[in-house]
């Protein structure tokens, strides 16, 4: 079966991007051709990947939907592609009308809640008026799927409502980590050591809420002193966050690493993962911290509790409940034998049921069921 990954990598920290190609290892692994469409070739370690993985990275110097289409559907029939999986509004819709008139069958895939979906950042006055139309012409290729995977079931139950479909529409395959994640130990933790370390991953965005973790710091330094915490990932707020801790005083408690390639050395590390943000679709850094035997702290909302086992694999908390979240830090800080249990518990949760053979095969029992008879 010939595969094609329909996808814009943005970032090479992107949990979408590396997804995306943890899949198209998986798939390759099956014995599949995989083809990559995208900007991938702008990534040198994207490259080097898809190169030791036996994942081919199609040529696109396309920049204009017209002549992508164009050029996606050129690829279909000139390979020829059996099945398209595609990721993102843009890819979504482009892929649909590739696929129109060939052999090829398109499976969207879904990563993010569609009734919070918001990618209107423009002042173009044209643009904002044909937004509402490209989201209505989105929504029907969506229904018009023969299936629509979602990486959650938070975010299939979102689709059903937004799109009123039925649940058989929205078959949930969860993300895996695989080759993307190179060289992160995959080991649970022994004990932790002093200082106890916290260990934020995203985006400084509004929705990452990484300003909680002044307030959490300081209600956690309130009788624990030996601890800090270290921010990775970099953006808008980042200046603004690093003023606010800094006026706290809290400069010596907290560091700021910004974008990181060595993302796995960071998780080595760390004692536990802190997480803020209350609308994740699938969280694959709680899958990354789990897998290297790190507890985490978390808001429940959202697939944090698909992902994470509350009491189990680490701490689930409601809203902006910071007290609650310090006390399952201290409790982690002060208990080894709680923070060795869960730490065993959230690597043997991760290898076991978040592998890349699962995820590839199901994504192949869906493709096979879309177009029977013919792959």
């Amino acid at each position: 079966m010939r595969v094609l990954l329909s996808h814009y990598p943005m970032s090479l920290s992107g949990g979408s991007e590396r997804s995306t190609l943890d899949l198209a290892a998986g798939l390759s692994k099956l014995g599949h051709s995989v083809y990559l469409w995208g900007a991938w070739g702008t990534f040198k370690n994207y490259v080097t990947l898809a190169e030791n993985n036996n994942i081919q990275i199609l040529p696109n110097k396309e920049t204009s939907f017209v002549f992508e289409l164009a050029a996606v559907r050129r690829a279909c029939k000139t390979v020829p592609i059996d099945a398209i999986i595609s990721h993102s509004r843009r890819y979504n819709i482009m892929s649909h009308f590739a696929t129109m008139q060939t052999s090829s069958v398109h499976i969207p895939v879904i990563r993010w809640f569609l009734s919070s979906w918001n990618p209107v950042n423009t002042r173009n006055p044209f643009v904002l008026a044909l937004s509402p139309l490209w989201t209505l012409t989105w929504y029907r290729v969506l229904r018009k799927a023969p299936a629509l995977v979602c990486v959650s079931h938070a975010v299939a139950a979102d689709a059903q409502a937004v799109l009123r479909c039925e649940p058989q529409h929205t078959p949930v395959i969860h993300n895996a980590i695989g080759v993307s994640c190179g060289s992160m130990s995959h080991q649970p933790r022994k004990a932790h050591k002093r200082p106890f370390k916290l260990l934020l991953v995203g985006r400084a965005s509004p929705e990452k809420r990484l300003g909680l973790i002044v307030p959490l710091m300081k209600e956690i330094l309130k009788s624990e002193h030996d601890v800090t915490a270290s921010i990775v990932g970099s953006g808008e707020l980042t200046p603004a966050l690093r003023e606010m801790t800094v006026k706290s005083g809290l400069g010596d408690h907290i560091e700021f690493l910004g974008h990181r390639e060595d993302i796995a050395k960071c998780y080595q590390n760390a004692d536990v993962l802190v997480h803020f943000g209350e609308n994740e679709a699938f969280g694959r850094v709680f899958l990354e911290a789990q897998l290297n035997g790190l507890p985490v702290v978390a808001p429940r909302r959202g697939a944090a509790a698909e992902i994470v086992c509350d009491g189990s694999t680490g701490f689930l908390h409601d809203g902006n409940d910071i007290c609650a979240m310090a006390r399952s830090i201290i409790t982690l800080i002060r208990e080894d034998g709680t923070y060795l249990r869960m730490s065993q518990a959230a690597h043997k949760w991760a290898s076991e049921n978040f592998s890349v053979d699962r995820m590839a095969k199901e994504y192949e029992t869906i493709i096979k069921r879309a177009a029977p008879g013919r792959i």
